[in-house]
C-alpha cells in the first residue's frame, strides 16, 4: 500500500486459471507477498493471459498483470510450402525442433494427419535443446484438376506431447505439347 492504508485481497484470477495463488480473504496488511504457482499444462493452451487480483483498498480494488510465455516447443518452420511438385515424387525437407526451456526431450514419430501426403523421418540429429529432422515429404498422385495438396504433419514426442507442421504444396504446371509437324 503506498499511502500504508492495509487491505485485504479478496480474489486471485487468471486466464484458465493457469496461474494461482494461496492467500487468507480475512487477513489485512500493507504489503502481501504472493507465491504463484503455474499449471504448466493449462499454461501451454494459453501463452497469453492476465491475471487479476481483486483488493478491498479504497484507492484500487484491482491490480492486473499480463503474461505471455513462450511456447515450450518451437518448430522451424511451422510451414513447408512445395513448389513444382511432381506426383508421388518424394522431396527431403529441414525441421528444427527446440525445447525453449532447454529440457530434453525425443522425438518418438512422426506421421500425416490425413494420410494423404507421404512423410518419412529420414534422419535426426541431436542439437543443443533440440533436434534437426530432414523429413521425406511425397505428394499424392494428381489428375489434370489437381493443381494443389495440402496436409498436416504431427511430430509425436515421448511423453504426449504433439507438434504440428502444415504442409502445402503446388504441383508444377503442365507443359502444353506442341503440334505435330
Amino acid at each position: 500500500s503506498l499511502d500504508n492504508r492495509p487491505f485485504s485481497i479478496v480474489s486471485f484470477k487468471s486466464t484458465a486459471d493457469c496461474i494461482t495463488a494461496d492467500f487468507d480473504p480475512s487477513a489485512e496488511a500493507t504489503k502481501f507477498v504472493l507465491q504463484p504457482k503455474v499449471d504448466q499444462e493449462k499454461l501451454q493452451k494459453n501463452l497469453k493471459g492476465r491475471v487479476n487480483i481483486e483488493l478491498t483498498h479504497p484507492e484500487g480494488n484491482m491490480v492486473s498483470i499480463l503474461f505471455d510465455v513462450l511456447p515450450q516447443y518451437t518448430v522451424s518452420p511451422p510451414l513447408i510450402i512445395i513448389f513444382d511438385a511432381q506426383p508421388e515424387t518424394p522431396t527431403v525437407r529441414e525441421i528444427k525442433v527446440l525445447n525453449n526451456y532447454r529440457k530434453d526431450f525425443e522425438i518418438e514419430s512422426l506421421a500425416s494427419k490425413s494420410g494423404l501426403v507421404g512423410v518419412k523421418l529420414v534422419e535426426q540429429q541431436k542439437i543443443s535443446n533440440g533436434y534437426v529432422l530432414n523429413v521425406e515429404i511425397t505428394p499424392p498422385a494428381a489428375n489434370d484438376e489437381k493443381i494443389r495438396f495440402s496436409d498436416t504433419f504431427m511430430l509425436n514426442l515421448k511423453g504426449g506431447a504433439k507438434l504440428s507442421v502444415t504442409c502445402n504444396g503446388y504441383f508444377a504446371k503442365k507443359k502444353p505439347s506442341l503440334p505435330a509437324q
